[in-house]
Formats: C-alpha cells, structure tokens, sequence
C-alpha cells in the first residue's frame, strides 16, 4: 500500500483541533484502511518532503474574509500540487457562498466547519485517497442491510415508464412519502446519462437548441448505463453511472450557480434549457458527483429518512484525469 500524508493548512488553530481530533478517532478504529502522519501547518521544506515521497490529501481553511495572504497560499497549492496527483480539500465557514468559493478555486471538495465529523471526513478521505474511485462504499460503511439492486441498462430502451419497469419492487418498499421524491430523482439522473453518456450530446447543443432525447433509445455494446440501488435504516443510495465522462467540475458548479436565485430575486438562469432538474436534486438530497475524464461519469444520490440530514451544504464532486492505473483497471 502507498504512503499517504495529511496536510492541515489552518488559520485557526479551532479548526486543526476539530480535524485532529476527528482523524484521532478515524486512526484507532481498526476498519479505517489508511494510517498517516499528520502535519499542521508545516514549513514548505516539509511539504515538499512529504510530497516527494508520499500520496498527501491537504485540507486548506479559507478565511471569511478573503485574507489575501491566505488565499494566495491557497491558490499556490491547487496549482503546484493538483497537477502532481495530491488531492485538496477546502473548509470554510457554513456562511460561506459555496458555489463562489469552488468556482473561485475550481475544487469542488469544499466542507464547512459544522460538518467536520468521523463520518462525512471518513468517507471523503477514503474517496480520495482510494483507487476505487467510484460506488457507494465510504457512505455505507456497514454494507446495505436493507436492499440492493443492479441494474444494466442496454440495447432497445423505452424512457416511458422505465422507472417503474425497473425499480417497481424497490419503489414499494419505501414510505408513501419517498416514492414520488424517488421517481423524479431517478428520472432526472437516467435522463442526464442517456443524454451526456449514451447520445453524446453535447453541452453547446443541450444549452443552445431545443434538443429533445427520444423517446426510444438504443444503448449499444460499451455504451451501458449501469444503476446500482441500496438502502440501510437511514437512507437510500442511487448510483448512476455512464460512459462518457464529458460532464465537467466547472461546468457543474457553473450550472448550479446559475440556477441559484440571490435573496428576493429570480436566478439567472431561469430560461436556461439545462441545469434546473440537477440543481433541485441537489437541494433534495446529498449529492455525490465522481468523473473520471473521458471514461466515466458517476452520480450518486444520498436520500436520508430524516430531512435534517438532508439539508447538507456540501456538495462533492471528484474530477480526476485517467491514470496508467486507471487505464489497467
């Protein structure tokens, strides 16, 4: 197994005391697969130390009030050590624009100081850190006991009713009150796959024209779209993944932000042909977005029973370009 390194780069020493301690209980706990050295704020000479020999997940705090010495670092580090294959996460505070700050930076693993516990900082290190790049695995760490599905989506496909074609026995099993929310979700992700992964439309055509998706599709060899549904006693899980991997970081943060209304005013892209259907799933539940450039695109959908959990700021999108690992995988 690689060496890996954590990197705490925090203006705060609250902040470095919250992740300390939440990596404390990450490392004694015998089922976490990684153990590290943790460093907090080093010197650069350490950082480049650390960075030459070992795979490094930085956690990099942004200031509220846009310290430019803080964020001159910050920028530094995504652009000498993104490019090296390091992984960043950025942490500010709940008050903070999320959108802004990850288009300002173009990371989209952002995380606000109240979300700073074992599970969410768990199952995004493990995320990162993994050649596993996709599934639900670091969001259910005790299996699904509830249900699980698998479905392969290819050749002749009618959009009306596949849904309930496909998903009936699990729609049953949820409350009244999650079917509906259920079936829209799915819609909406199955209709972004066979759009951006299966047609390869693309995203001058689906923001300009009228482009309407048939409503008989044939999915060929290579080209399938793969959907994976769990449950366990707190949420459900959709995963949808296709083969294109045209959908970008920016272009996702770009689409959000545009259908993202300021206080007492109408968003700016209320006229726009794409995005909407996204972004309201992405206030419904939390949402999980992984792309592997050019080879994948994964969308999962985390929907717990209790809507408290559901109101989480932090979108999670992965964006990695394809390895020699990758290729062999």
């Amino acid at each position: 197994m690689p060496s890996h390194a954590l990197i705490l780069l925090c203006r705060t020493s609250a902040i470095a005391e919250k992740l300390m301690g939440v990596y404390g209980g990450l490392l004694s706990d015998a089922n976490f697969p990684y153990r590290f050295q943790i460093q907090v704020n080093p010197p650069d000479a350490v950082i480049q130390k650390l960075t030459a020999s070992n795979h490094c997940l930085f956690f990099l705090e942004v200031p509220k009030d846009n310290d430019p010495e803080a964020v001159m670092q910050i920028s530094s580090a995504i652009q000498e050590y993104r490019p090296k294959g390091h992984q960043l996460v950025l942490i500010t505070d709940q008050t903070v624009d999320y959108l802004d700050l990850a288009i300002r930076f173009n990371v989209g693993n952002v995380l606000f100081t109240d979300s700073l516990e074992a599970s969410t900082v768990g199952a995004l290190t493990q995320r990162l850190l993994s050649n596993d790049f996709f599934g639900f695995g670091p969001f259910f760490p005790n299996r699904y006991e509830r249900f699980e599905q698998h479905t392969l989506l290819t050749g002749i496909i009618n959009r009306a009713g596949l849904v309930e074609r496909h998903f009936a026995s699990f729609m049953e099993s949820l409350a009244a009150q999650h079917r509906s929310l259920f079936q829209s979700q799915m819609s909406e992700l199955l209709t972004n796959a066979l759009a951006y992964g299966v047609l390869g439309i693309t995203e001058e055509q689906r923001d300009h024209t009228e482009v309407h998706l048939p409503a008989i599709v044939e999915i060929p060899p290579g080209r399938e779209v793969r959907v994976t549904i769990v449950q366990d006693d707190e949420k459900y899980g959709i995963s949808v993944k296709d083969p294109g991997g045209s959908l970008t970081l920016l272009r996702i943060l770009q689409k959000l932000r545009r259908h993202t209304a300021p206080p007492g005013s109408l968003p700016i892209g209320i006229d726009d042909l794409t995005g909407r259907g996204l972004f309201i799933v992405s206030r419904q539940t939390r949402l999980v977005i992984n792309i592997l450039r050019g080879r994948q695109t994964e969308v999962i959908l985390l929907s717990y029973f209790n809507e408290q959990r559901n109101r989480y700021k932090s979108l999670i999108i992965n964006e990695k370009y394809p390895s020699p690992l990758d290729m062999a995988n």
